[in-house]
């Protein structure tokens, strides 16, 4: 069985959420393959090993974001950035038009919508410079992007790749390219500059 590993770093969960969109296909997808770490539907707090196909969604934001991505790439076999802000940065890249003291003074102090407090120093993560698409840090073997990707771009290339197919990648999709093979997961390649 298929072990896959689901992680959403700075995001808004919708990603995930449009993983549901896939209605009877997740049925058959669950039948093939075993989510064994998703926090976001689970109570699990360590991304196990031997993870076969782990999925990133969210940008990475802070150094907790940076050390997950990081733990999945080493535990798991391919590992997909999945929406914009995976691969892209995406909107939460926004935060990039302040400085991360200002994001944090923002939140915590100066927010009229809430009590000025100290700021928290032990159960917060310390913010990077700036916000990062997940290819910045590790190496993403495929990007399934969207804001959330289509349910049908999804089942056209999650479906296939648990039941060791090539996808049919549909032609409309620029950023997508050539033949995937499950052991040869190469969607796109993304280059930092």
């Amino acid at each position: 069985m298929v072990k896959i590993a689901m992680e959403a770093l700075a995001s808004c969960s919708g990603c995930e959420i449009s993983i549901l969109d896939l209605h009877e296909d997740l049925v058959k997808l669950l039948d093939q393959a075993e989510i064994v770490y998703a926090p976001i539907i689970m109570d699990v707090k360590e991304i196990p090993d031997d993870i076969d196909i782990a999925i990133v969604s969210g940008s990475v934001r802070n150094s907790e974001n940076k050390e997950r991505l990081e733990e999945l790439r080493e535990k798991s076999k391919y590992l997909i950035a999945y929406g914009t802000c995976a691969c892209y940065g995406g909107i939460t890249g926004m935060a990039d038009l302040y400085t991360p003291e200002e994001v944090t003074s923002r939140t915590y102090t100066d927010n009229p919508s809430t009590e000025p407090a100290e700021l928290p120093n032990e159960v917060v993560p310390e913010l990077l410079s700036i916000v990062h698409p997940a290819a910045d840090f590790t190496f993403i073997d495929g990007f399934i992007p969207g804001c959330p990707p289509k349910e049908q771009l999804t089942h056209d290339i999650l479906i296939p790749l648990i039941n060791d197919e090539a996808p049919d990648v549909p032609k409309r999709v620029s950023v997508l390219t050539a033949t995937v093979k499950w052991n040869i997961l190469n969607l796109i390649k993304y280059t930092v500059e």
